[in-house]
């Protein structure tokens, strides 16, 4: 039987193990949703420059009036 020291410092342990986990799970928690977020913006930055592209090649520049 163990006594309420040992049963102490076990449950100590767990908890900081568990703790290490739920930081870890948070960490990549995080990476996904910068890494989301920054293909978001990258699509929208190519969005935006294929239509500058495609108006740039149906409207007249103004320098040619």
């Amino acid at each position: 039987m163990r006594t309420r020291l040992e049963a102490a410092k076990i449950s100590e342990q767990l908890h900081a193990r568990s703790s290490s986990a739920n930081i870890t799970t948070l960490h990549l928690i995080e990476a996904i949703i910068f890494y989301e977020r920054t293909i978001h913006a990258d699509n929208e930055r190519d969005a935006t420059t294929d239509l500058k592209i495609t108006l740039s090649s149906v409207l007249p520049s103004p320098a040619a009036d």
